[in-house]
């Protein structure tokens, strides 16, 4: 058994005492301890769920501009929502620069169904 949180609680005195299934009480400050089997299963329940897998294949606009592409990948950093790293089929001009691959938000692209 692994201890990946343990969380510190102010339990009075007449509680721990009353109702034996509480935590033992240590000078007013009592430790409830949650254990889980391993460190996947605690990334699994708080983690971020990618939408798109690697190879997915994407139709979208970035810039006005309509591409086709390959999902790189699903991811969230610092907060900043999350974002799809997309490579291009064929390379976008934007701004006197090419580009290859573009990150964009969710909002931004479809999956293309087979055909």
């Amino acid at each position: 058994m692994i201890v990946n949180e343990v969380q510190f609680v102010k339990t009075p005195p007449a509680v721990a005492k009353s109702n034996p299934t509480k935590p033992v009480d240590f000078s007013h400050n009592s430790c409830i301890i949650r254990c889980m089997g391993n460190q996947t299963d605690y990334f699994e329940r708080i983690g971020y769920r990618a939408r798109y897998q690697i190879g997915d294949r994407v139709f979208g606009h970035w810039n006005s501009i309509p591409f086709v592409g390959t999902v790189g990948n699903d991811r969230v950093i610092d907060k900043t929502g999350p974002q799809v790293t997309i490579h291009l089929d064929l390379p976008i001009k934007h701004e006197q620069q090419v580009r290859n691959v573009i990150v964009v938000r969710h909002r931004d692209i479809t999956k293309l169904t087979e055909m």
